[in-house]
């Protein structure tokens, strides 16, 4: 396994600064607060700011289709900012997810050096006018589709016609927990036919009859999506749909922990901020060995959790680069994304703990931390649905 740089670059720290910047003006916690105030309430302003004024769009997009080519790393860096705000912003499921799934499947089209409709559609995800979601249930641990795909009624089935990419389908089914669907203008949707896997787009998210429902974290809401006889265009097929779910899975999980860390981070500057001026017996609480040894270990949790998402947003970088293998970039993923799972909402309860009664309350941002650590943890699957991906590819 090659030697993976863990060190910041000059262009990582400007990134950093300008997201900073932008989630302190735009979202500042008493902003956020309101999402869970008013279900109606949308705090536009912060994806205005990350995809008009930073047009951040296509930050994992190759410059070929449109995008500025930064990579999986540049877009850790931005999550990590997202995390650490607890902001509501479709980076994660459409400047990431949705986009990587495209990429992957664009992908597959190059090698078969054609230009289709993944690559068409990769471009407009480009634009920062154009958003999509994942149309998958947050919480599933592999990407598969289940949906019933059905060709023209007029015409022969899918049995009879294989579909290819470019093809329009009908969707019908539901799928719950998808996040961020009643904002986004698409709808990429993984299905499944007796001829295996499909990636197909839905041109128009409105189309479907999408009804959020509430969940923990109210800054990353969840719908059911119902597709009734929806009509999608096919993106990728086989093999190929199958190998974009699984590689675009492995990018999402990697980013997912570098968002994780920046949730860590977070809570232990409000752990230190709080305990250096809460006073009791005398003295502030922070001078309590028992508060010093938590801190501790929270402040090692952070550091290994930073150390972790950062190796394996570049590792997955470098096999894109094919200076890595795709099997030592998954190795790192899982392994961070295990870490991240396992160890997040356990350091933002303790850091609840330290601000004692005054935690519970709406005056302290740490619920927010909270509430995104606790949807982090069970999305795209849990801790030890991580570990068993984990102990596969290293044959235990």
């Amino acid at each position: 396994m090659s030697d993976i740089d863990l060190l910041q670059s000059d262009i990582d720290e400007d990134l950093r600064s300008s997201v900073r910047a932008l989630l302190a003006d735009r979202a500042p916690a008493h902003e956020v607060a309101r999402v869970y105030d008013d279900p109606h309430f949308d705090l536009q302003a912060v994806d205005d700011g990350v995809f008009d004024e930073l047009e951040l769009a296509g930050l994992v997009i190759p410059e070929a289709d449109g995008g500025d080519g930064a990579g999986l790393s540049a877009a850790g860096t931005v999550a990590g900012e997202l995390g650490r705000a607890a902001a509501p912003s479709l980076f994660l499921s459409s400047a990431v997810i949705a986009s990587r799934v495209v990429f992957r499947a664009a992908a597959a089209e190059r090698r078969t050096g054609a230009d289709g409709p993944a690559h068409k559609l990769l471009r407009r995800l480009a634009a920062e006018e154009t958003t999509a979601v994942l149309a998958i249930d947050l919480t599933a641990s592999k990407w598969t589709g289940s949906l019933h795909v059905s060709a023209n009624p007029a015409g022969p089935t899918v049995a009879d016609d294989p579909l290819e990419p470019g093809r329009t389908v009908e969707l019908i089914g539901i799928v719950h927990g998808v996040a961020d669907a009643h904002r986004s203008d698409l709808l990429i949707v993984p299905a499944r036919t007796v001829g295996g896997a499909l990636v197909i787009a839905v041109a128009n998210a409105s189309d479907a009859q999408i009804a959020t429902f509430p969940s923990l974290d109210e800054t990353r809401r969840l719908s059911e999506v119902k597709l009734a006889g929806i009509r999608g265009r096919v993106i990728a097929v086989g093999d190929g749909a199958q190998r974009a779910l699984e590689r675009a899975l492995l990018d999402s999980l990697a980013v997912l922990a570098c968002e994780q860390s920046g949730i860590v981070d977070a809570a232990f500057d409000l752990a230190l901020d709080y305990v250096k001026e809460r006073r009791q017996f005398g003295r502030t609480i922070g001078s309590f060995q028992a508060i010093k040894h938590r801190l501790a270990e929270a402040w090692i949790v952070g550091n290994q959790l930073r150390a972790a998402a950062l190796s394996a947003v570049r590792s997955v970088d470098a096999a894109d680069a094919g200076t890595l293998s795709r099997t030592d970039a998954a190795i790192a993923v899982r392994t961070a994304s295990a870490y991240a799972k396992a160890h997040t909402s356990r350091i933002v309860e303790e850091v609840l703990q330290f601000h004692g009664g005054n935690g519970m309350t709406w005056e302290f941002p740490v619920h927010l931390l909270l509430k995104r650590a606790k949807l982090d943890e069970v999305a795209a699957g849990r801790a030890d649905a991580q570990r068993d991906e984990l102990g596969r590819l290293i044959d235990i």
